[in-house]
């Protein structure tokens, strides 16, 4: 699937959670994630943001452990996201933060500016 329908499920979903429709907001994801391989990493985080807006612990590291497991990372700023908050302080999360600081790091060490002209 293409950027702008990407653009059309977050507006979706960002309706909702504004809403405060959290728990209806990750049918949308769940019906589209196969549409959209290519964004999982995002689709993952919000799937991860949503569950924690509801007060679903187990959710919020299920869904940061799929994208750990797929070799997936978040920057740190995206991990300070307050719907993430409910796991903040546990072991597990701890954990995956280290981990994807360390690929976070490997992907820098990697990276190479593109300069159009």
């Amino acid at each position: 699937m293409t950027e702008p329908a990407l653009r059309g499920l977050r507006a979706q979903v960002f309706a909702r959670y504004n809403q405060h429709s959290c728990a209806a907001a990750p049918t949308l994801i769940d019906q589209r994630m196969s549409l959209f391989r290519q964004y999982e990493s995002d689709l993952f985080f919000r799937r991860a943001c949503l569950a924690g807006c509801t007060g679903d612990r187990t959710s919020v590291i299920g869904w940061l452990q799929q994208a750990a497991d797929r070799g997936l990372w978040y920057h740190e700023r995206m991990l300070r996201d307050s719907d993430l908050d409910i796991v903040r302080g546990t072991e597990v999360f701890a954990k995956l933060q280290v981990l994807f600081q360390q690929r976070y790091a490997q992907a820098q060490a990697v990276a190479t500016p593109q300069r159009r002209v």
